[in-house]
């Protein structure tokens, strides 16, 4: 059985996406809800505050955690994917910085999306 849901860097664009089939009370439709996020991405935390509510009105316990900014560093991604290489990952930093999506401190200057 699911105990609960942990929502990485994302929100659910339509609540069915909590439902479980067939379950009910509402307290028991939905599963409790962790949200992580990072701080900087305004357009999810609005959806989460949205799913938030849904959740809180429903009598699900839903909470939020903010991910804090990281440098995107020349070992950023061999640091964390172990099946990416250090020569990979300090060539992903350069094509980042050469095109302009990291600031002077190696932080994503804007959403690259």
């Amino acid at each position: 059985m699911v105990a609960g849901v942990v929502s990485q860097i994302m929100a659910a664009r339509s609540p069915n996406v909590f439902r479980l089939e067939g379950a009910l009370p509402a307290a028991s439709v939905y599963q409790p809800t962790l949200f992580m996020h990072m701080l900087r991405d305004g357009r999810t935390a609005a959806m989460v505050e949205e799913n938030q509510e849904l959740l809180h009105s429903s009598g699900v316990r839903a909470e939020q955690y903010l991910l804090e900014p990281l440098p995107v560093n020349k070992s950023f991604f061999s640091d964390r994917i172990e099946e990416v290489p250090p020569s990979l990952s300090e060539r992903l930093h350069h094509v980042l910085q050469d095109g302009g999506f990291l600031d002077h401190e190696h932080y994503l200057a804007y959403d690259p999306r």
